[in-house]
């Protein structure tokens, strides 16, 4: 029953609505639709409290009528997917061609066969593309029409086939070799040769000239490569361009046009770079571009994972734009919004909502909204309870600090500074090279010590207006140093691009 209760946990509300329909369609399935309901509304997994509430079955029989009801979510999750799945679209193509041929439709079978190959061509699945040209050759074959011109013509389209899906092996294989040490670079030991295996990967000719390669797929495996190697190279810039030429082939190529939720990511690759050079005024352009664009397609409520996606890249640049301009009125439509969408889309992707929530309360610390910046602190922290060494909660308890700080509330703020500094000692609390500097500010204040000079260089304002604010920096002149609206920059190439997004 864990494995049911995490596919009913996992259901969006659109797919949820779906088996319910059909669970309550079928007198067959009506116990299976009680049962179904009684697990949606369970927080945790508990038989045994399941149980109690259908007690006219055995434990045995409701074991059994569990694992029924899970085969038949998975059955129904196939249909509700039927529409939008284009691998099953080509394979009941497929099935049509070779049926319309058996009852020797052959004028039905060619037209739903063109219509197949140029599908499959389109959407380089190569196993149905080689099969309807295999089809083509048969169907001509059987109405007596072959002709060596119209042969050669199918031999040569099955060996460009054979060479885009070759190409496609040969990269992706690649791919994996390069994300599997990507992982093993940053995740577990920074070791140079396996920093020199990565770029030797990257660098290839293959790799490295997306332009020369047939296939889309290969090209996208490609940019993902080229990405990674700029990353290890620590080459902002070149990482932008990647993505550029990514997003532009997402956007042109008919195999990924709607692939909505790569687009998405793309883009948030892309803002993180213009927040990186203070291009201010671009990213609001950009953002407005993506509510125009993607908030329709959000609206259709189809795929859960890109609602949560969008707007998980919508609030959390909006917020990052705050900064810069604390509108007060522009902040409580953000948090309005939020509450709302939250609600409706998202509440059960936990992490979402408290990363948000935290993303919200630095923003009002620094708007000076010092009442509700707590409200949120308190409200994340009891979101994430089971995540209390993460890098975001200790962020929390870093806000905690300042919130009492600016509040005056000098009691709570030394008690929290002590608690903290405990466990630092101890290890239950576990600091990062930005959190130890603003820490250790905390507690020289603490101590009535004078904090000395640091010359914080990471990317992070909020940190560093807290270091000068503790450095007896009135608030106000600390945010207007850090989020000074002169330092915008326009950069041309990027709203050029932007343009050229916006016309294609």
């Amino acid at each position: 029953m864990k494995s049911l209760f995490k596919l009913v946990k996992s259901l969006h509300p659109s797919e949820k609505r779906y088996i319910n329909l059909k669970l309550k369609s079928s007198k067959t399935d009506s116990l299976l639709f009680s049962y179904f309901e009684t697990i949606q509304y369970q927080k945790e997994y508990d038989f045994e409290a399941f149980a109690s509430k259908h007690t006219k079955s055995s434990p045995k029989v409701l074991k059994n009528s569990l694992r029924n009801l899970y085969a038949n979510i998975l059955k129904y999750i196939r249909s509700y997917n039927a529409q939008t799945d284009d691998e099953g679209i080509l394979s009941d193509m497929l099935k049509d061609v070779r049926n319309l041929q058996e009852k020797s439709m052959l004028i039905e079978a060619e037209k739903l066969n063109k219509k197949l190959l140029r599908q499959s061509k389109i959407l380089e699945f190569f196993f149905y593309e080689k099969e309807a040209l295999l089809n083509s050759w048969n169907l001509n074959h059987l109405r007596g029409a072959l002709n060596q011109e119209f042969t050669n013509e199918i031999e040569r389209a099955l060996l460009e086939a054979k060479k885009r899906e070759n190409e496609v092996f040969v990269i992706d294989s690649k791919y994996r070799q390069a994300v599997t040490l990507y992982y093993q670079y940053f995740f577990y030991e920074r070791k140079e040769e396996t920093k020199n295996k990565i770029l030797s990967l990257v660098d290839s000719t293959l790799i490295s000239k997306p332009d020369s390669l047939m296939s889309s797929k290969a090209k996208m495996s490609s940019f993902e490569m080229q990405a990674m190697g700029s990353i290890i190279k620590g080459d902002i810039q070149g990482h932008h361009d990647v993505r550029k030429s990514q997003l532009k082939l997402l956007v042109t190529a008919e195999l990924f046009r709607k692939n909505y939720l790569s687009q998405l990511l793309v883009f948030s690759n892309l803002f993180t770079y213009l927040k990186s050079k203070k291009a201010i005024d671009i990213l609001k352009s950009y953002l407005e571009y993506m509510k125009y664009y993607y908030l329709p397609l959000v609206d259709k409520k189809t795929d859960g994972v890109l609602t949560e996606k969008y707007y998980d890249i919508y609030f959390q640049n909006h917020i990052y734009l705050q900064n810069w301009f604390l509108d007060k009125e522009v902040i409580e439509r953000l948090l309005k919004e939020f509450k709302t969408v939250s609600k409706k889309e998202f509440k059960r992707n936990n992490l979402l909502v408290s990363r948000v929530y935290l993303s919200f309360a630095q923003l009002l610390i620094l708007s000076g909204d010092y009442k509700h910046a707590l409200n949120h602190l308190i409200e994340y922290q009891s979101l994430s309870l089971d995540k209390k060494n993460s890098t975001y909660f200790v962020n929390s308890e870093l806000h905690l600090l300042m919130v009492y700080y600016l509040m005056d509330k000098k009691d709570v703020f030394n008690k929290s500074v002590e608690s903290i500094r405990r466990k630092d000692k101890i290890g239950t609390i576990i600091f990062n090279a930005d959190q130890k500097i603003l820490f250790n500010a905390f507690s020289s204040v603490d101590k009535d010590e004078e904090i000395k000079k640091v010359d914080y260089e990471g990317n992070k304002g909020w940190l560093k207006v807290y270091l000068n604010v503790l450095s007896n920096v009135p608030i106000e002149e600390a945010i207007e140093k850090e989020f000074d609206n002169n330092k915008f920059k326009t950069l041309p190439d990027e709203a050029e691009f932007l343009s050229w997004l916006k016309k294609s």
